[in-house]
């Protein structure tokens, strides 16, 4: 039986939502992708994922919504983890914001390496600290913290 993997991503959604999204460990593997019935609106998203706060996630018109903007909202991938394996491996995500609106401390993205004090996936889940990615609502991509890590301006392109 393999041995347990450890957390390598978890996904932050403030006020985002998520359309479909892509988990393959290595080359070998198929990819686990998720699509939602466009049909189905609830709060439980499903048994791959452990939603923190579950209040705060739901299904609706096929996609994973955020519908809370608060610190530490974020959904967590239960069925994948990668082992300490130095192999590659691909990630994808479908993002964006959910509603239009022009708040610069919002942002949407992705944790990596989220890992909790005890080694156990609960753990990791809801105090799991790792290296936040994303892009801001004022269009700012970063690594590290959205406010005083790496940020690069996306501006505009003249059309």
């Amino acid at each position: 039986m393999r041995k347990l993997f450890k957390r390598v991503s978890r996904i932050l959604l403030p006020l985002g939502y998520v359309a479909v999204m892509a988990c393959q460990e290595n080359q070998h593997e198929n990819p686990v992708i998720f699509t939602f019935d466009p049909q189905l609106d609830r709060i439980w998203v499903g048994p791959d994922f452990w939603a923190n706060r579950l209040q705060d996630w739901k299904l609706e018109n096929g996609k994973i919504v955020c519908t809370t903007s608060s610190p530490n909202r974020n959904l967590h991938l239960l069925t994948r983890r990668l082992n300490d394996t130095k192999a590659p491996f691909k990630m994808s995500v479908v993002l964006a914001f959910h509603k239009e609106q022009d708040l610069p401390k919002d942002w949407i993205g992705m944790r990596l390496g989220a890992k909790g004090e005890f080694g156990d996936y609960r753990d990791d889940a809801v105090f799991g600290k790792g290296l936040d990615i994303g892009i801001t609502t004022d269009q700012k991509l970063f690594l590290g913290n959205p406010e005083t890590g790496l940020v690069k301006s996306l501006g505009t392109s003249a059309g």
